[in-house]
């Protein structure tokens, strides 16, 4: 009688045994956020962790760098471990949005693979709910003040591109005087018709400004338009006037560059030592710039920027104002 009353008992436990240890051997997964409302534009981290066995191969190649309507801005590297008899991984995700309102991180499918015969198990993390503020935009102001860059310090790899061309430059100038020379041509005797000089930045410019009035995009809503193809006149401009690759360069980065103009300059000399690999070259004295107009070339970049990527809506009075801010930009900074 002793025997049949216990017998359950020690069968209940034997189950227990057997359940924690398949759950000790299943894989575990999870998926959290460092925030779950953020700014239209701004970033969060979503962190994924697993444990596995250490027969198991875990496969991530499913997770897309697009998740729902969230785009993977960047990968941290993963970080892997062992303990009791465990795989422990983990790794964050940079994601942004650019559509405001209430949005879902997707659940995520990470497949395990039994590594002796091929058996493949799936698990998936559970959706994430992230709430995305909009950007307020009050049609009756003016854009409010921008605020200051953030200087970042700069090193010999910055300026590694104007080096380079710097180089290839002379080297080239090299080669054509030995090819000249080698080629031993007697000059021409006949007087070479002179050809039409190219025409000044700051003309092309001005015409394209003039242009671009005339096309009156704003006045028939293509306000995008509007702003992205005068941001396209002035960082030409900008890229012809000074030699700056602005075209290719992100606002912040085409500010810092028209902000290091003229910082070195200096008259040259027989006695003028060259400049050391790390410091930014000479530009010519009358390049300067003036706060004064760095602030108006970054309010106008800066703009455009908000309303090409964040779909601002400024008001009439600041169409008109950056169109006259941009003609006379260009007429103060122009060649002499």
């Amino acid at each position: 009688m002793t025997t049949q009353r216990f017998a359950p008992i020690v069968w209940l436990i034997f189950i227990l045994i057997i359940q924690e240890s398949l759950l000790a051997q299943a894989p575990q997964l999870s998926a959290s956020v460092s925030r779950q409302r953020i700014a239209l534009g701004d970033t969060l981290t979503l962190h994924l962790q697993s444990q596995y066995a250490l027969g198991l191969r875990q496969d991530l190649s499913s997770i897309a760098d697009t998740l729902g309507r969230f785009e993977v801005l960047a990968r941290s590297k993963a970080q892997t471990s062992e303990q009791n008899g465990k795989h422990i991984f983990a790794q964050d995700f940079t994601l942004i949005a650019f559509e405001a309102g209430n949005d879902t991180i997707p659940a995520l499918k990470v497949a395990y693979v039994q590594q002796e015969n091929g058996m493949t198990n799936s698990l998936a993390t559970a959706p994430i709910a992230i709430y995305i503020d909009s950007v307020a935009t009050d049609m009756q102001q003016d854009i409010k003040p921008i605020r200051p860059i953030i200087d970042l310090p700069l090193t010999w790899r910055d300026y590694w591109d104007y080096i380079a061309f710097a180089s290839l430059a002379v080297l080239a100038l090299i080669a054509a005087v030995v090819w000249y020379r080698r080629r031993n041509i007697a000059p021409p005797t006949h007087i070479a018709t002179p050809t039409e000089l190219p025409r000044p930045p700051h003309e092309i410019a001005l015409s394209q400004l003039n242009t671009l009035a005339q096309a009156r995009y704003w006045q028939q809503g293509k306000i995008k338009q509007y702003y992205s193809e005068l941001s396209d006149i002035m960082r030409r401009y900008i890229e012809q006037r000074y030699t700056l690759p602005a075209t290719e360069m992100i606002t912040a980065e085409t500010i810092t560059a028209l902000q290091m103009i003229g910082q070195t300059s200096q008259p040259i000399s027989s006695t003028t030592p060259l400049p050391d690999a790390d410091k930014p070259l000479p530009h010519p004295i009358d390049q300067a710039l003036s706060p004064a107009q760095i602030s108006d070339i970054e309010q106008l970049l800066r703009t455009a920027d908000m309303v090409k990527f964040a779909k601002a809506q400024p008001s009439i009075d600041t169409h008109t104002h950056l169109w006259q801010c941009a003609e006379q930009w260009i007429r103060q900074t122009r060649s002499k």
